[in-house]
């Protein structure tokens, strides 16, 4: 997987756009957060960057998971608008509803205060 550049802003700017958002987008951000929170739907985003689109069964055949659980993580990420499904046949397909997510996660990856 490639690394998105991540634009780098000033103390400054950083401190205009947080006193900036809303009550509401704080709300809509922490959920995405809380959503991403799961080693499981990590996982899940890190298949579908590899793939324009997979099934429940294509996901299911990599990972060591129930299909309930799957489903369960599947909605949340489609629930906070990271994914999005669409129905092709007897199967529903899922795949990255919001590219940001990447430069997010490539970011986060990045952050130094992860150590290797």
């Amino acid at each position: 997987m490639s690394i998105i550049p991540v634009n780098r802003v000033s103390y400054e700017e950083l401190e205009e756009l947080i006193n900036s958002l809303s009550v509401r987008k704080i709300q809509m951000i922490s959920n995405i957060f809380k959503g991403l929170a799961h080693p499981l739907r990590l996982h899940i985003i890190k298949l579908l960057l590899k793939h324009e689109a997979l099934t429940v069964t294509d996901l299911l055949e990599q990972m060591d998971v129930e299909q309930s659980l799957l489903s369960h993580h599947l909605a949340i990420l489609r629930r906070i608008g990271v994914l999005e499904s669409h129905k092709q046949g007897r199967n529903f397909f899922y795949r990255i509803r919001e590219p940001r997510i990447i430069e997010l996660l490539s970011c986060m990856a990045h952050c130094t205060c992860f150590n290797d």
